[in-house]
């Protein structure tokens, strides 16, 4: 892809995961209003091409229809956050930390349910019944309100998948 397509690309991922399409990319929503698009386009641009970092901006932006106060100010903390940015590395880890900040506004839980994760090796086989025992102890999934307490843990990791925070 050149110049233009690259673009387009870049900004039809963004799309896509916004409206619920984060695996597989398949498709940009239609009937995106034009403001929404543009700034998708300018969000991509501050992605500059990387596609971890345009899959989580775009599953962070998953719902959200209102440009002034959701999309407007999450694409200003991308541009202040690649002025201080010196290598790629960084750039990735602060676009990725958008994504992770923006968790707590569908639901506080989902940090703290993220950061159990850490607790295990990189690419360690994690069991759900481990997390659902961690999200009970801490008081994240109640334990006796008379809901399957496996059933809110569930919903709690489809939505860190949704946003493709694990695989």
């Amino acid at each position: 892809m050149k110049g233009n397509e690259t673009k387009g690309a870049e900004t039809a991922m963004i799309l896509a995961t916004m409206d619920g399409g984060s695996r597989g990319f398949k498709r940009p929503p239609s009937n995106v209003p034009c403001e929404l698009k543009a700034l998708a386009q300018s969000m991509a641009e501050q992605c500059q091409g990387l596609p971890l970092a345009l899959k989580v901006i775009g599953t962070a932006m998953f719902g959200k229809i209102s440009p002034e106060l959701q999309w407007e100010p999450l694409l200003k903390k991308l541009r202040e956050s690649r002025m201080q940015e010196r290598t790629v590395e960084e750039g990735l880890y602060e676009r990725l930390k958008l994504g992770y900040d923006v968790l707590s506004e569908d639901d506080w839980r989902l940090k703290d349910c993220f950061l159990y994760f850490a607790a295990f090796p990189e690419d360690s086989k994690i069991y759900f019944e481990r997390i659902l025992r961690y999200c009970i102890a801490e008081g994240l999934v109640p334990a006796h309100d008379g809901d399957d307490p496996r059933a809110d843990a569930f919903s709690l990791l489809n939505k860190l998948w949704e946003r493709s925070f694990i695989e």
